[in-house]
């Protein structure tokens, strides 16, 4: 209170540690505290990092109302340029769905006239480059343009920045595709997705992410540039067919190119050397395996996959998309993966970027989808990552019940899933909520309780868990129970999130239909 009152540089310090004092207070015992105020106080201590992970875990968990709660005071307080600052910004992207189309507007009025005259100002005691804080102005535009259907407006400023001469090709690529990415495209009219269309193709070399970006949103073929590699092309190749964009010309060439990349990595770490970053051979490998169905390259990544002196990082890739493709393991690499199949998951590798979980979730995915994995060591360690202290282990618990229950359900998933559908942590809720839906059986016992769970997992207050859930409602086939139905109903009617509400009226349209 005395920094406050004196106006001392040392009140910005001060109110971050008595946000993060709050927040603390109420993770450790469940007090109340009034979130709001802890978001008014880290936007005030301009720590614009703290802010965003708040806001995010707010976003995912809720409560949502903290976040709208601030959102208006900055509608209400600080709409002039000197005030809208990028902490402000990050506040309203994140409310834009909680806020009414007229509050959207008015935000998104104040960002235009903030971008007019320059764009946001640094925040006190810092510096940004211009072109970082005007992204952060342009995401929360897009956000808000959702929300009061001004999407051709800010599409419009977007590609008059396009025009610019001087901007940083690399900063400025990754700024307005960041953008570009918030932007809803359904709702941009013809005319201005072709103008999209346009500068992906004239701008695909000097601007490779927003070519990327539009090619995705309105379903094309990316340009490829003439200076990239082999390599880069059967990468650009086989995304193109995996999307069914192109048919498959992976040649022979093409798959001897992959195997001495998958030779190099194996090379070099045999030499204790290994080079974090970029696309991993392997799951280039795994990819062109699932597009011509060849089995050339099979003995190659199977050496790869099962060679321990490679890092994690390396064989991941691999091992996830395999375990959702539908292939057949020749009986070969079927016998090594088996032979292999402990040291895959306990054993150690050199070179991990981040503290590896045990069992290693990747290969149990894959070694339980093919069954190269006995049933009793799948549910052994589905159950080791399931009791893990780490909220990433329960993570890949759930992740493993849910790919299995895609794949190959087994008899007793459903109940290991039921109690992380419980957990404190969001990410593990959504993707527990997200086995229950492909789980539940109407004659099984469980299946009741695997609908009440489900029913609560919708109504929850964050965007995240609701959204996994209701995604993969919408993917079931046929219509939902009556009990299922009328809890899509009720959030499509009362959840605090607009996309929420239009992702649950969409499951309920998708339901009548089937």
């Amino acid at each position: 209170m005395l920094f406050e009152l004196v106006g001392d540089g040392a009140v910005y310090p001060m109110r971050r540690e008595l946000a993060l004092l709050r927040l603390l207070q109420l993770q450790s015992d469940g007090g109340e505290v009034d979130l709001a105020d802890a978001l008014r106080l880290l936007r005030q201590a301009a720590a614009k990092n703290d802010l965003s992970l708040v806001l995010r875990r707010l976003r995912d968990a809720g409560p949502l109302s903290a976040i709208g709660r601030d959102a208006r005071q900055i509608l209400q307080r600080r709409m002039s340029r000197e005030l809208l600052r990028t902490v402000e910004l990050q506040v309203l992207e994140a409310a834009a769905d909680l806020l009414t189309p007229a509050e959207a507007r008015l935000g998104l009025e104040a960002i235009k006239t903030s971008l007019a005259a320059g764009g946001p100002p640094d925040l006190p005691g810092m510096w940004q480059l211009a072109i970082l804080r005007r992204e952060v102005a342009w995401r929360a535009a897009a956000a808000l343009a959702n929300v009061c259907g001004a999407g051709v407006e800010v599409s419009d400023m977007l590609l008059a920045e396009l025009k610019a001469e001087d901007q940083d090709h690399q900063l400025f690529d990754a700024a307005v595709q960041r953008a570009l990415s918030v932007l809803d495209w359904g709702s941009l009219p013809a005319r201005t997705k072709e103008a999209w269309a346009a500068v992906m193709l004239s701008h695909h070399d000097r601007l490779p992410r927003v070519a990327n970006v539009v090619a995705d949103r309105l379903g094309r073929t990316e340009p490829f540039p003439p200076s990239a590699s082999r390599f880069d092309l059967v990468i650009h190749q086989l995304n193109l067919t995996l999307k069914g964009q192109m048919p498959d010309q992976t040649s022979i060439e093409d798959a001897d190119l992959v195997r001495e990349m998958i030779e190099g990595v194996r090379s070099e770490a045999a030499q204790g050397m290994y080079s974090f970053g970029g696309i991993s051979p392997s799951d280039v490998a795994a990819a062109s395996i699932i597009v011509t169905g060849s089995r050339d390259l099979w003995e190659s990544l199977t050496g790869f996959l099962t060679d321990m002196r490679v890092a994690r990082d390396a064989r991941t890739p691999a091992f996830e998309r395999l375990a959702r493709a539908n292939v057949l393991v020749p009986q070969k690499s079927a016998e090594l993966f088996r032979a292999h199949a402990q040291r895959l998951l306990y054993g150690e590798s050199p070179f991990e970027s981040e503290s590896p979980v045990f069992p290693y979730p990747a290969a149990l995915r894959f070694l339980a989808v093919f069954e190269l994995l006995q049933d009793v060591d799948v549910y052994d360690a589905i159950a080791a990552l399931a009791g893990g202290r780490s909220a990433v282990a329960r993570r890949e618990a759930a992740i493993t019940a849910a790919v299995l229950a895609n794949r190959r359900p087994l008899p007793a998933l459903l109940a290991m899933v039921l109690p992380l559908a419980g957990d404190d942590n969001p990410e593990v809720r959504a993707v527990a909520g997200s086995a229950l839906v492909l789980l539940q059986n109407p004659d099984d016992g469980l299946g009741v309780v695997a609908r009440r769970r489900i029913g609560e997992l919708l109504l929850e207050d964050g965007i995240l868990v609701p959204m996994v859930v209701l995604r993969e409602l919408g993917a079931a086939s046929g219509p939902l129970s009556s009990s299922l139905l009328g809890r899509v109903e009720e959030v499509s009617e009362r959840h605090n999130s607009r996309i929420v509400r239009a992702r649950a009226r969409e499951v309920i349209v998708q339901s009548s239909q089937g």
